[in-house]
């Protein structure tokens, strides 16, 4: 594994989902001071889960100390009335799968 992961989201109307992930990004090194955490106060335990088109988990994965590593700066662009989405980057220590299909 690379331990790095990216995932693509499409933005909700009220920005929520990309200021949940600025937030996280400010706990790691503050904009303005340049100071943060160490690893322990913003690395996290996740589980990412695969769903078919009904909705039923078809992979699981435990993924150990995952923590944004990039978070884009935020595009505004009023040219069109596509959806927004956004890309952030991940790393991880480790994945693990616990659930969903065997093959």
């Amino acid at each position: 594994y690379s331990h790095d992961m990216s995932v693509t989201y499409v933005e909700n109307v009220n920005g929520t989902i990309i200021r949940i992930f600025e937030k996280w990004a400010e706990v790691m090194r503050g904009h303005t001071s340049q100071h943060g955490e160490f690893k322990a106060g913003y690395a996290r335990d996740a589980v990412l889960q695969i769903m078919d088109n009904k909705g039923s988990v078809v992979l699981e994965y435990k993924i150990a100390n995952i923590w944004p590593s990039s978070v884009p700066d935020i595009q505004m662009d009023g040219s069109s009335a596509n959806l927004i989405t956004h890309q952030i980057g991940f790393k991880f220590d480790w994945v693990e799968k616990t659930g969903g299909s065997t093959n």
